[in-house]
């Protein structure tokens, strides 16, 4: 397997991603969250810039924005006088800047140069042998040891990652749960999809359609 940067906004399955890649590669594990060398074939960040591409390709990993958002800035963002808009303006500081935080990855992932895979959340916890084995296929692992013993390897990631053991992860998977449905109300769902649109009309063509709220 070539070296890849694995990159997406916090509670995108980064965590298990990396748990999968370095599994199926025989990467080593060195530690939980971004503690990652740059000696790994594979290397977990929340931000990048393109400059550091160094010859290595890149996985990006999304999720619904109205979910992370709210599951990573929750104090702020299900406020009802926040501003979602005027979170893309600045660049952020431990993403307090939500919005700008998340579209980052997805612009730097459009630009980059390299060989890309795109991976959704949602994607991986519905049909997770299929999202896992195309994984393996675009990015060079083998993944039928590994998806023999899927269920094993999901309660050991889980388990890791709540005791700090190396490298695992709090999606447990089985079904979409989300939290934004009833903590924001349908008018600022609607207004953080226009906002997107608006801003970043073909990133969010081409990578955030699916997430925009249906009008009733």
């Amino acid at each position: 397997m070539d070296k890849w940067y694995g990159i997406g906004y916090p509670r995108s399955a980064n965590s298990w991603v990396r748990y999968i890649v370095r599994t199926c590669s025989g990467d080593p594990e060195i530690g939980v969250h971004s503690i990652d060398g740059y000696d790994q074939k594979y290397i977990k960040r929340h931000w990048l810039e393109p400059d550091l591409a160094n010859g290595k390709n890149m996985l990006l990993l999304v999720r619904n924005y109205k979910e992370v958002i709210i599951r990573h800035n929750s104090d702020q963002a299900k406020n009802k006088d926040f501003n979602f808009y005027e979170s893309l303006e600045r660049m952020p500081s431990n993403f307090t800047q939500p919005a700008v935080s998340y579209i980052h990855p997805i612009h730097v992932y459009d630009n980059w140069a390299n060989k890309k895979h795109i991976v959704y959340y949602e994607d991986l916890v519905d049909k997770p042998f299929e999202t896992i084995e195309k994984m393996g296929e675009v990015m060079g692992f083998e993944t039928g040891n590994f998806l023999d013993n899927y269920y094993f390897h999901k309660d050991r990631s889980v388990n890791a990652y709540s005791t700090q053991e190396p490298s695992g992860s709090w999606t447990k998977g089985g079904q979409i749960k989300t939290l934004y449905e009833k903590q924001i109300s349908e008018k600022q769902k609607q207004a953080w999809d226009q906002c997107l649109k608006f801003e970043f009309p073909v990133l969010f063509e081409k990578y955030l359609k699916r997430y925009e709220q249906n009008e009733t």
